[in-house]
């Protein structure tokens, strides 16, 4: 199961079934919202972070608000996701003179 998957290469470990469960339940959430923000063919694609697991108010309040973040937990590739319905655009060329 995908959510397996994310606590396994984001190391997360919960205390209780109960808040395993929340987690589960927030992270299938934001799961959700990124597919169909993709969906919308922005010329930017989101994916699943260390931060899945939480929601808006707790991502604003324990990450932006003082928080610490590890750089190396932003820019891990997650395989859950599959892969975008479109391909990036092609990067910008410059124009010659």
């Amino acid at each position: 199961e995908g959510f397996q998957r994310w606590c396994r290469e984001f190391g997360k470990e919960y205390e209780t079934k109960e808040e395993w469960e929340s987690r589960f339940e927030t992270w299938k959430e934001n799961y959700r919202t990124i597919l169909k923000e993709n969906d919308k063919k922005h010329t930017h694609t989101l994916g699943m972070n260390a931060f899945g697991d939480l929601t808006e108010d707790e991502f604003k309040h324990k990450i932006l608000r003082g928080g610490m973040i590890e750089p190396q937990t932003l820019y891990r590739n997650n395989s859950n996701l599959p892969p975008p319905p479109h391909p990036p655009p092609p990067p910008p060329q410059k124009k010659r003179e």
